[in-house]
């Protein structure tokens, strides 16, 4: 497909960094990365010191590194160079009489594997920034340069090249690295300090003493933009028995709004999705906000998803905040900048928060209780190692707004609906509906269509959906069985193709996709996932699923030899598997089966009615992880009873 999603993310340096690259790898994603570029700590903090004017170019250097590495247009060696720092005794000698030559020399042997029009632009702006580093430090020597990264000095000498404007460096970067997509600074590149006010009035002079908050129990309770004089001042005059609220009266009076990037305004007023992407809140992105006429922007771009992924973990600014509270903040800083009444609604459509592995609720979160308005998505989005899980964020972003108003053209797309029967489910429901939700549907040609049907649950599994950016909720008026959920689903659905999921987490939504290709690539057919086909001994196949737990394991292969046998013999369709509950049709073939039955019976029915209307049944084999009595398994003996008197004795009804 040719359409795009144009995507906008709000992040830092490194904490959005595997969804940047994720979505930049994406041939339908047109991404823009927006930054600021208050960073002043160690080496970064030193070039602003030289070179006047100058913002934080660590943070500009990261992005580029990480779409250079791990993007569409990956160029691998040139990330390296721009990490790589600069060690005094491996790049160049302590004693070296002329370091500035030694240093040019270095970098310049640095540059093997760049290409002719890189290297000699890269290797220019390297002799400029060495020189104006040197010069403004007044000589010192070549410790001053010790631990920079190649990328920072590179990236100086490219900003005064480009007659110090910030902003023209950075576009200067992306002619010629190319990285596939674009990186842009939040403001029009005004020279300002960022510094924070604690709870109890403790005054945070810079970027790096926000960063820097490690478990010191002082919530960060805002933070300002100043001039570099106005923020020395405060420094310097500052004492800690001044009231917290008078500090914060006279920082308010000296805050700074800084005018926005006009590209920015532009990538956002054209966006079909903004992202608020996870990282350092109170120092990569709620700073960000602040820009002049921002939140305006963000609150006139309707239709389309507005999404603020949180972080996994509590980070070290952030030790004593919740999801909620960084929603106000986030509000707040908008503000900032669009004082004249931006508010959370037009902000933010959605929550993307984690689900750990033990316990139901992500750390801190209580969106669903302070902001009933904004949906909440929450899903397990943590990698083995410990990162977000860029690809999954990335496909529930392109499914979120391809199930928006015409963001991108969905003509190509085969619509499937999927019909999630729920009853008391909550404590599986966020986790199955994430899955369905991250699949790669797009990516198959398929557009979906969640349904969720709920049957009279208490526990809370309708609050749990209805928070669901892009699902359905369909709420009967009472306790019901799966078939007639499924019924009511269908009646409601509006995809070619018809699948049906559970909320038990019994299976993986990933099955789904080979079911609805089946679907998609055949008419006349009913699609069946079974759990036991197609391995060389059914027995120890089922052994393997049960895990030792005997009663279910016997229940589940006498029940299953009896019921095949029955659909075998009596509606000629050999099925392995009859109760399986991944089950697909086109909504074609719906003049031909019933739907009737209420439990485990719907199933058998299915199969006498694919008999009768002459439907050819096809098994597509399914990974299986049941769940025991205790944690929640509703089916029961008497279930399969009942289905198997429906198998023997509707046959005798046919004349």
């Amino acid at each position: 497909m040719q359409a795009e999603i144009r995507a906008v993310m709000f992040c830092g340096g490194t904490g959005a960094a595997t969804i940047a690259s994720a979505l930049s790898r994406e041939s339908l994603v047109d991404l823009t990365l927006v930054i600021n570029a208050y960073d002043d700590g160690l080496s970064t903090g030193r070039i602003r010191e030289l070179i006047p004017g100058m913002l934080g170019p660590s943070d500009v250097r990261k992005n580029f590194s990480n779409l250079l590495r791990k993007g569409r247009n990956a160029q691998p060696f040139a990330a390296d160079l721009l990490e790589r720092r600069i060690e005094v005794g491996r790049d160049v000698s302590r004693e070296s009489r002329d370091y500035v030559r030694d240093l040019e020399s270095a970098i310049i042997s640095m540059t093997d594997e760049l290409t002719v029009r890189q290297s000699r632009q890269f290797v220019e702006w390297a002799r400029v920034g060495i020189r104006s580093l040197s010069e403004a430090s007044g000589s010192r020597g070549v410790s001053d340069f010790h631990d920079m990264a190649v990328g920072n000095v590179v990236f100086a000498g490219t900003f005064r090249c480009a007659g110090d404007d910030f902003n023209a460096a950075v576009d200067a970067w992306s002619q010629l690295f190319r990285p596939g997509s674009v990186i842009m600074n939040v403001t029009d590149g005004a020279d300002l300090v960022l510094v924070g006010l604690t709870e109890d009035g403790r005054f945070l002079k810079d970027e790096a003493s926000i960063v820097g908050m490690r478990d010191s129990g002082e919530p960060i309770v805002d933070v300002f933009l100043l001039n570099r004089t106005d923020a020395e001042a405060v420094h310097a005059s500052y004492r800690p028995s001044v009231d917290a609220d008078e500090i914060r009266r006279n920082l308010d009076l000296m805050r700074v709004v800084p005018s926005p990037n006009p590209s920015v305004l532009s990538a956002v007023g054209a966006a079909d999705v903004i992202i608020y992407g996870p990282g350092t809140q109170h120092a990569s992105l709620l700073p960000s906000y602040m820009t002049a006429g921002l939140g305006d922007a963000i609150c006139r771009l309707e239709g389309a998803p507005k999404l603020f992924v949180a972080n996994l973990d509590s980070d070290n600014d952030i030790t004593n905040e919740s999801v909620s509270s960084l929603l106000r903040k986030l509000e707040r800083a908008f503000r900032v900048g669009s004082p004249d009444g931006v508010a959370l609604p037009g902000l933010v459509t959605g929550v993307l928060s984690h689900l750990p592995s033990t316990g139901s609720r992500p750390w801190g979160i209580d969106v669903s209780d302070e902001f009933p308005s904004v949906p909440l998505v929450v899903g397990q989005w943590k990698t083995k190692t410990g990162r977000h899980n860029g690809d999954r964020v990335t496909r529930t972003v392109m499914t979120l707004t391809a199930l928006g108003e015409g963001q991108f053209d969905t003509g190509r797309l085969t619509p499937v609906s999927i019909i999630v029967p729920v009853l008391d489910e909550a404590r599986t429901l966020g986790s199955v509906l994430n899955d369905l939700l991250t699949q790669d549907w797009l990516g198959s040609g398929f557009l979906p269509e969640i349904v969720v049907v709920d049957g009279g649950s208490r526990d809370g599994s309708q609050e749990i959906a209805a928070q669901v950016p892009g699902v359905r909720l369909l709420a009967l008026s009472a306790v019901r069985g799966r078939g007639e959920a499924i019924r009511e689903g269908i009646g409601v659905c509006s995809g070619e193709l018809l699948l049906t999921f559970p909320a038990d987490g019994e299976y993986q939504a990933g099955s789904l996709l080979q079911m609805a290709e089946m679907l998609r690539a055949n008419e006349g057919i009913l699609v069946f996932g079974s759990r036991s086909t197609f391995c060389v001994d059914s027995d120890a196949q089922l052994r393997m699923i049960y895990a030792g737990v005997r009663r279910q394991y016997l229940v589940s292969k006498w029940g299953g030899v009896l019921l095949t046998l029955c659909s075998g013999l009596l509606y000629r369709r050999w099925v392995s598997d009859p109760l399986t509950s991944l089950k697909g049709m086109r909504r074609g073939v719906l003049e031909r089966v019933s739907l009737r039955g209420d439990t485990l019976d719907w199933d058998l029915r299915l199969i006498i009615d694919a008999w009768r209307g002459q439907l050819a049944i096809a098994e597509i084999a399914v990974p299986y992880y049941p769940r025991t009595r205790a944690q929640g398994k509703k089916t029961r003996l008497r279930d399969g009873l009942r289905a198997l008197r429906v198998a023997l004795s509707s046959r005798w009804r046919v004349h």
